[in-house]
């Protein structure tokens, strides 16, 4: 008997490793920019605590040259700036241009670009590394036009992008849909994120997220009660390894569920916190709605009771 549901314990994990796989083939993962890995690609100087925002812009464009002057604009958010010369040869061998310079994005090749010109550092050598990291980042996101923004992985108005400045207001009545924006396009692609999914999912549920300090695991009751709520459809981004949960392993092939699984972990749990804005390091669990950072006042409103019990406090 216990051999029987060892397999079939196996062939379900070889079932979910199949679904995943269709879903990442219908919705491609976009790679999330970080200042250690695209740092040379950053605007500004990477703010702890803002959002992530991608943008792909063609050198003879010109809203993109217009939206270049008014960068001002997105100061809110960690701005990562490709070229993408999709209008021809001619932007291609002016893009090869801006790779000369300290980086491809600093004030000078932004002016020279504005004014529709050569950059004034042609004295240096091509940063072939960097170079080619920008033909990655085009070949992953694949703009179609110029110019083109980016959220987590799914593309974005410019004329919608205003982030949260201040937590939603609790209004009379506690009701969970007044936590929300009325009208905002940067929602997480959750979708991205089913790795994570902590109860079962029902549709119409809003989603409720909970990002755990690094290395640390929730308690076994925090999990029960997270995973028997109906009311969210809950997601929890830790960095401990649950692939033994439900199948034992050996040697290598348990080293390797461990390694492969916590190094994805890490990853996801990352994403979010760049996405939500949230400041690190962690020293208690963090709640979102929908996205949301909820404060301490709404968590007591909004968090179901039998959870609230086994969370201390939130930040």
């Amino acid at each position: 008997m216990a051999g029987l549901q060892r397999v079939l314990s196996i062939l379900s994990l070889v079932f979910l490793s199949l679904v995943i796989s269709a879903e990442e083939v219908t919705t491609p993962l976009k790679v999330i920019p970080t200042p250690e890995s695209h740092g040379a690609f950053l605007l500004k100087p990477w703010q702890e605590g803002a959002p992530v925002l991608v943008m792909f812009k063609d050198p003879f464009c010109p809203y993109c040259l217009r939206a270049i002057e008014n960068r001002h604009q997105l100061d809110d958010y960690n701005v990562f700036l490709f070229w993408a010369p999709i209008l021809g040869e001619r932007s291609e061998q002016r893009v090869a241009t801006f790779f000369r310079c300290a980086t491809p994005v600093n004030d000078t090749v932004l002016k020279a670009a504005v004014q529709r010109a050569v950059p004034d550092c042609q004295h240096q050598d091509l940063a072939q590394a960097v170079w080619q990291q920008n033909n990655r980042m085009v070949e992953a996101y694949q703009p179609r036009y110029v110019p083109q923004y980016w959220y987590a992985g799914q593309r974005v108005q410019i004329s919608g992008l205003q982030r949260q400045q201040h937590a939603p207001t609790i209004a009379p009545n506690n009701e969970v849909s007044t936590y929300l924006p009325t009208a905002s396009p940067l929602q997480l692609p959750l979708a991205r994120y089913g790795f994570h999914a902590a109860n079962t999912h029902r549709q119409g549920n809003l989603a409720m997220l909970v990002v755990v300090p690094d290395d640390i695991d929730l308690l076994k009751a925090q999990r029960a009660a997270i995973a028997a709520d109906t009311e969210f459809n809950w997601y929890v981004f830790d960095t401990v390894s649950r692939c033994l949960d439900d199948v034992t392993f050996s040697g290598s092939a348990e080293a390797a569920c461990v390694g492969n699984e916590t190094a994805q972990r890490r990853k996801n749990r990352l994403e979010i916190l760049m996405l939500t804005g949230t400041s690190t390091p962690l020293v208690q669990p963090h709640f979102y709605l929908e996205g949301i950072a909820l404060n301490p006042a709404q968590f007591d409103t909004v968090v179901p009771e039998s959870i609230k019990q086994q969370f201390e406090r939130i930040p």
